[in-house]
This record gives structure tokens, C-alpha cells and sequence, in this order.
């Protein structure tokens, strides 16, 4: 509950920034528009800020911000814990992102780099070893995500809680 919480509380926070949260409109005569040629509901980064994102929607877009602590990793098209400046991909300026020029099939469930199989996207998945970790699937790939200090991952729940509310966690390693 208090997660939640401090959630909406940044989301709050996040919504009186006034370049985040906002929907902007793609006018006709916009020589170059930041979604040009991007379907409703593409996500593409934001260039100019390493933890933003742009969520394009039909003839406007929506600046968002990741969580506190994370940055939108190009590879992934996901929120993940970082620093600015990025260490993935090269982001193209906002002003000639080109749209993708073929549909890209993702690629079949497996394992990524670090050996997690993942079956679906948005899966999320409990890391044997430790209380702390958990790994979030993002286009079939496992990406490592971590509970705040003091809490472990919740396996029955899917949430990061206090270790004496969670008794699923086999190791008992933080």
C-alpha cells in the first residue's frame, strides 16, 4: 500500500512538469513530427532526456518520464534501473526519428543474454537465488529488476514487500 502510494504521489509530482504527462499535437504542417510514421501506441525515447519516453497517439504524443532511479534503455523500449548517460543504443534526435521501415516479427520465446527464458512479454519471473531480484520480460528478454533496500519480492503477489510479510522466498538470501 505505501508503494502504491509513493507511486501516484510521483505520478503527481510528474503530472505538474510541464513537458511530461502532456499530450502535444502533430499538426499538418509540422514539417517533422516525433511520431511521424509510428503507429498509435509506438514508444519511442526521448532523446533530450535519457530516463523520458514519447508514447505516440493518433496525430499527438505523450511525454512520460520513467520511475525514480531508471531510464529508458533503447534495446529494450523499456524502463529499466540506470543512470543518464545511456550505455545502450545511440538515440537519434527527437526531431529525425524515422519510423520503422518493416514490421519486425519478435523473436520466439528463450533465453536472452543472461539465460532467463521468458514466455511472454510483460512476464515477470522470481530470481532463484535472490529475495531481492526479480526480472521483468521485455520482447522475450529477461531484464533484472530489484526490490528498494529492506524489502524482498513477493513470488505469490508479483510486489516487493517487508520480509516478514513474504514467506515464498526459498533462499532467504537478500
Amino acid at each position: 500500500m505505501k508503494l502504491a502510494l509513493i507511486f501516484l504521489g510521483g505520478l503527481l509530482i510528474l503530472g505538474n512538469y510541464p513537458s511530461f504527462g502532456q499530450h502535444f499535437p502533430c499538426s499538418p504542417t509540422d514539417a517533422i513530427c516525433v511520431c511521424s510514421g509510428h503507429q498509435v501506441d509506438d514508444v519511442v525515447p526521448d532523446c533530450d532526456d535519457c530516463s523520458g519516453y514519447i508514447v505516440c497517439g493518433n496525430g499527438s504524443y505523450e511525454k512520460l518520464k520513467c520511475p525514480l532511479g531508471q531510464i529508458f534503455s533503447i534495446d529494450l523500449n523499456a524502463c529499466v534501473t540506470g543512470q543518464c548517460p545511456r550505455s545502450d543504443s545511440t538515440c537519434v534526435s527527437n526531431s529525425t526519428v524515422t519510423p520503422p521501415t518493416s514490421p519486425e516479427t519478435p523473436p520466439p520465446p528463450g533465453p536472452c543474454a543472461n539465460g532467463v527464458i521468458c514466455s511472454f512479454h510483460g512476464q515477470i519471473i522470481a530470481h532463484p537465488e535472490h529475495c531481492r531480484l526479480f526480472y521483468t520480460c521485455v520482447e522475450n528478454c529477461a531484464a533484472l529488476g530489484f526490490c528498494e533496500l529492506g524489502k524482498w519480492f513477493d513470488r505469490e503477489k508479483y510486489v516487493c514487500d517487508y520480509p516478514q510479510n513474504v514467506h515464498n522466498c526459498p533462499s532467504n538470501k537478500e
